[in-house]
């Protein structure tokens, strides 16, 4: 979906990334980082910048979940980071033994337009999704734990002109845009290409069978 060819932006996507899906783990006496994911497409993207990125141990675990929907997918993804973990989480600016657990990434991140649109593009696959254009109502959003990194990514939205807002929603702080126009720019934003132009395929055929619709209902009144 998202390809990043430079070594910073592709941390960026990272640390993005392992901020908001990862946890740390203590298990018998020795830290791990452990990333969930239910997409098969980002878990190899992530394995592999990982790989690409750090001399490190990595673990593959994966375990069903129950369904909750027909059409739902079974399986949630763990990567597993079983050695050099603080080197990790150091590099990637998520956690230092000076400053403990850093909420936000660091400043030179954001004087980058690339670096922000790789960090944005960690945190979208991280928790993001955008609803079908079928639907009556567009919506895409990004779901955090924290409502500081929320309103950092915010910020970083109105600084690409998108007017997103902040809703609480149980233990999340969720981030979303309800503009079509703007869900087409975010594409943009990512590099997601081909999501794009599905995207605006769906809502110009919708567009167009609505117009129709209108016209047709006039012609009958």
């Amino acid at each position: 979906l998202i390809k990043r060819d430079d070594i910073d932006e592709r941390k960026a996507l990272l640390s993005a990334f392992i901020k908001i899906n990862g946890n740390i783990l203590v298990r018998n006496g020795k830290l791990y980082i452990s990333i969930k994911t239910e997409n098969k497409k980002t878990a190899r993207l992530i394995y592999g910048e990982i790989k690409k990125l750090y001399p490190v141990q990595i673990r593959i675990i994966v375990s069903e979940k129950k369904k909750l929907r027909i059409h739902e997918d079974s399986k949630v993804i763990f990567i597993e980071i079983c050695d050099e973990d603080k080197l990790v989480l150091n590099d990637l600016h998520i956690y230092t033994m000076e400053d403990g657990f850093r909420a936000l990434p660091p400043l030179r991140w954001i004087s980058d337009v690339e670096m922000k649109k790789a960090y944005l593009s960690g945190a979208f696959l991280a928790s993001g999704s955008v609803n079908s254009p079928i639907t009556k109502n567009y919506h895409l959003e990004i779901a955090v734990n924290n409502n500081e990194l929320a309103e950092y990514i915010l910020r970083q939205w109105k600084k690409f002109e998108l007017d997103g807002k902040i809703i609480k929603r149980r233990a999340q702080h969720v981030i979303y845009i309800k503009k079509c126009e703007q869900i087409a720019d975010f594409l943009k934003i990512l590099g997601a290409s081909s999501s794009l132009m599905k995207f605006e395929e769906v809502r110009i055929q919708r567009d167009q069978y609505n117009s129709i619709t209108r016209i047709v209902n006039c012609e009958v009144s």
